[in-house]
């Protein structure tokens, strides 16, 4: 009967967390700085998106996120496709240029 007292309970570490027990790391959260990092990237982005000359603002944020093509945006900024291309080229390059201490 000594032994029956003195044997604790034993959890194995690899037992999968069940319904009513959350698991020990939540995985779809990210790290505290990470989130940081990301908030600070997203301001860094829209205030260089801000700097570009309209022309190249424009056709920047009706690509990205208004999700137009290459013709539609030409029809909106009355350009040729060629020079909507151009446009957005020389916005990707300016951004780039902007944020290259983002992109490593």
């Amino acid at each position: 009967e000594l032994r029956r007292t003195k044997r604790r309970a034993q959890v194995p570490l690899e037992s999968e967390a069940s319904a009513d027990e959350p698991a020990l790391k939540d995985e779809s959260n990210p790290a505290p700085d990470a989130s940081l990092l990301e908030v600070e990237l997203r301001k860094a982005i829209e205030e260089a998106i801000m700097h570009l000359p309209e022309t190249q603002r424009m056709a920047m944020v009706l690509r990205r996120y208004e999700q137009l093509s290459y013709e539609q945006i030409a029809e909106v900024l009355d350009l040729s496709v060629p020079a909507v291309k151009s446009v957005l080229f020389r916005a990707r390059t300016e951004l780039r240029s902007r944020l290259s201490r983002y992109l490593g």
